[in-house]
């Protein structure tokens, strides 16, 4: 879950955190579906979020529905996060500073990446549409993102490394009116290999 792009800061963190904003979004839990029985789900993530729309905390689970991850967030400038990490009793064993642009100034469209493993593109509204590795040869696209009329994400493809090999993952969003994620598919060389299911709660107004 914990991910630093700081290259995709203001076209994902930002926009999310505006979108959850938005729509007063207090909480999500994230289930897994049972591929072969519709009717069964299991716990797989919970965040919560503060009236801002910013992450301040999030918990991963096993399949056995004990804790795995717990961490809690911090935001000391509009352009970094703390990532606090939680021990299975709730108590602190480390800090890291993260990149994490919440400035809502635009972000220019940087061709490379800092590292200069990667090359991007965008569309007419500046989103990161695809995300090339240059260091390949040839070039191998890393991620391409497909938006909507609304600038919400409804389609990426990824490329999963593997042991034998390299495939591209392709997760399909459901989305509400509002633009709160309601289920994502998720599938590999034709068959699905994921579905998660999003359910939110709300600040009371």
């Amino acid at each position: 879950m914990i991910i630093t792009y700081s290259s995709f800061s203001q076209s994902i963190w930002k926009k999310g955190a505006d979108l959850k904003k938005r729509n007063g979004i207090k909480e999500t839990t994230i289930y897994l579906q049972n591929l072969d029985n519709e009717s069964e789900k299991r716990i797989w993530d919970w965040s919560s979020y503060d009236k801002e729309g910013k992450l301040i905390e999030s918990k991963r689970f096993l399949e056995n529905g004990k804790l795995k991850t717990h961490f809690k967030f911090e935001y000391p400038t509009k352009k970094t996060r703390i990532l606090i990490y939680l021990d299975k009793r709730g108590n602190e064993t480390k800090r890291v500073q993260q990149e994490f642009d919440l400035s809502g100034e635009k972000e220019p469209l940087v061709e490379k990446s800092k590292s200069g493993i990667f090359r991007y593109e965008y569309d007419e509204n500046g989103n990161k549409i695809k995300v090339w590795n240059i260091k390949k040869n040839p070039e191998v696209l890393q991620t391409e993102v497909f938006f909507d009329e609304n600038n919400l994400r409804y389609k990426e493809r990824l490329l999963i490394t593997r042991k034998f090999g390299s495939e591209y993952m392709t997760r399909i969003y459901t989305r509400d009116k509002s633009g709160n994620i309601l289920k994502i598919i998720s599938e590999m060389e034709g068959e699905i290999n994921s579905i998660e299911i999003h359910e939110h709660k709300k600040y009371s107004t």
